[in-house]
């Protein structure tokens, strides 16, 4: 009975001994594969990174332009636009005015 269940271990041990460098082989084969992965992923998202720093260099360049103040300055005159005077400034107090005064209620009751 011991040499059957010896050699059954025997056998056990036989395959796992020229089954672990398959499968550390595969492991390795795998673990390459996801890091060339990574790169090609890393690679395309710097090639993103730099189109998107050129465009937001492009829109602050465009920011600035459209919002020079020679260009406004102009483009108020243009419209008949020019410095506020103290007269045309409106003063709003809604203090003044109070507090909203409460709706009725929508459901129920209904004045008779």
């Amino acid at each position: 009975m011991m040499a059957g269940i010896r050699s059954v271990g025997l056998r056990v041990l036989v395959v796992m001994v020229f089954l672990s460098p398959v499968v550390a082989g595969t492991f390795r084969v795998w673990v390459h594969q996801q890091s060339v992965q990574s790169g090609y992923a890393l690679s395309v998202a710097e090639r993103e990174r730099r189109l998107l720093r050129v465009s937001l260099r492009e829109a602050k360049v465009e920011w600035a332009a459209l919002t020079a103040p020679d260009r406004l300055r102009a483009m108020a005159s243009r419209f008949g636009m020019g410095p506020v005077t103290p007269k045309r400034v409106w003063r709003l107090d809604l203090e003044v005015m109070g507090p909203p005064a409460p709706r009725a209620a929508a459901s129920g009751a209904r004045a008779r």
